[in-house]
């Protein structure tokens, strides 16, 4: 035995299991030994062994993000916009590990196995990726951004990348090509500023899209009425004439939005044959593509991951509405964190807590909201505590349940268990949202707030 923690009260992962005054062996990377039986005397004294007390701790399995975005240096979403250095992706992914992190799938899909080695052999977590190498995708990229994609992206295959080790087909569509979040922070703003000069705010924006498109983005919901209020809120009455000003929303948010959905139809097509999980951008304007493709392959083995569906784009009576639709059609309900807690930008977590109360949520994921994401174990504490959900269910939507939904990201990861590989998150009993130590593969990478890890030289 390598490592004994003991005086720990060990959530399994499978969503029921929580034992207390437990303890953990580890030997190698692996889990030796859980038990609440005394600790045998050959243990109670050992030579060489590490010993961790966790007294008024939870050890959790590591956890499985299986929807963010920013950790590799690729293009970034599915805009294929300008990638983020290397040092920003470590950066991002260390805070990914403080967060109790130790599996994470970054889903811009638009980079190469290259790029996604760069960051993830200078990182303790196991950093994979999807792809989206897409015709359609790509297109739709085209019309949205590009501007961070080379020759090497453009003939790059998604079947190239299964092979070379992406783990899923994804993140299918986006707020960046289907005017969503990313048009609302940056793509929006950016236009009307190029028009006029001002620089309107993410909220702003869009109240203004939505004003000019309505929710699902469609222009026969455009209400002049509330076009011209979102412009005279915004500072932008008098820069631009209201017709203008929705032909720009139209230009920004709807351009890329065909090719978008076409290619949610070729993934589909593609996991068919392959075998893999897609994970769908999941909004207003996708969620009925969605539904269509998955009752088209009712049979599919792949799964079907519906991401972010408590995307708040969505009532909270339409995301209930479109969850219950999309389970009943075998798809994966996945919501995300976003940023609902701790940053300036904030989403509402109502449809989160509606999807829970609901019981029509399969797994969690942070998504990336602009570099602002809540971690998982924090949105887990605000749950927990107000009683929406008991904390073993909490903590299997991003141990278990994302094991199972993505298997290939976490092989023998996602529950606490003998022979299961040692990924141990210990966190606060009274605040999981307080991570104390990181483990992972049986070695502390994190601890006290702390990365206590050597990485890497880039370049090496």
């Amino acid at each position: 035995m390598d490592t004994l923690i003991k005086n720990v009260t060990v959530i399994t992962g499978d969503g029921t299991t929580m034992l207390p005054a437990a303890w953990i062996g580890i030997e190698g990377d692996r889990i030796a030994a859980i038990s609440q039986e005394p600790i045998p005397a050959s243990l109670a004294s050992p030579t060489g062994v590490s010993i961790i007390d966790g007294t008024d701790w939870l050890a959790l399995p590591g956890l499985i993000n299986g929807h963010t975005h920013g950790c590799t240096a690729g293009p970034l979403f599915s805009s294929g916009a300008p990638a983020l250095s290397v040092d920003r992706a470590l950066r991002n992914a260390d805070r990914h590990l403080l967060q109790g992190v130790t599996t994470l799938v970054n889903a811009c899909g638009l980079g190469t196995m290259a790029q996604v080695h760069e960051v993830a052999r200078c990182h303790p977590i196991r950093i994979l990726t999807s792809t989206s190498h897409l015709p359609s995708t790509l297109e739709a990229a085209r019309l949205a951004d590009g501007a961070g994609l080379r020759a090497v992206h453009l003939e790059t295959t998604a079947e190239q990348m299964l092979s070379q080790g992406a783990v899923a087909l994804g993140e299918i569509g986006s707020g960046a090509t289907l005017g969503g979040g990313v048009a609302d922070y940056k793509y929006l703003p950016e236009a009307l500023h190029r028009e006029t000069g001002v620089l309107i705010s993410r909220d702003h924006a869009k109240k203004l899209k939505e004003a000019a498109l309505g929710r699902e983005l469609r222009p026969e919901d455009r209400d002049l009425e509330a076009v011209e209020t979102a412009l005279r809120e915004s500072g932008l009455a008098g820069k631009v004439t209201l017709e203008r000003a929705c032909e720009v929303v139209e230009q920004v948010a709807l351009t890329p939005v065909r090719a978008s959905l076409a290619s949610y139809g070729e993934a589909v097509a593609l996991a068919a044959s392959a075998g893999v999980p897609v994970i769908f951008h999941t909004a207003a304007v996708s969620a009925s593509t969605i539904l269509q493709e998955a009752r088209k392959r009712e049979h599919l083995s792949a799964k079907l991951v519906a991401g972010h569906a408590n995307h708040p784009s969505f009532t909270v009576e339409t995301c209930v509405a479109w969850a219950r639709r999309l389970r009943e059609a075998g798809v994966v309900v996945d919501v995300s964190t976003l940023n609902s807690l701790n940053a300036q930008r904030t989403e509402p977590t109502d449809n989160l807590v509606a999807l829970l109360r609901e019981n029509l949520v399969d797994t969690m994921t942070t998504d990336y909201g602009a570099g602002a994401w809540d971690g998982l174990l924090e949105v887990a504490q605000f749950l927990w505590r107000r009683g929406v959900v008991d904390l073993p269910r909490a903590v299997s939507l991003f141990t278990g349940r994302a094991a199972e939904a993505l298997r290939a990201a976490a092989p023998d990861r996602g529950y606490l268990a003998p022979g299961k590989v040692a990924d141990v998150v210990l966190v606060d009993g009274k605040n999981v949202g307080k991570v104390e130590r990181v483990i992972v593969g049986g070695k502390t990478v994190a601890d006290g707030g702390w990365c206590r890890f050597q990485r890497q030289e880039q370049g090496a």
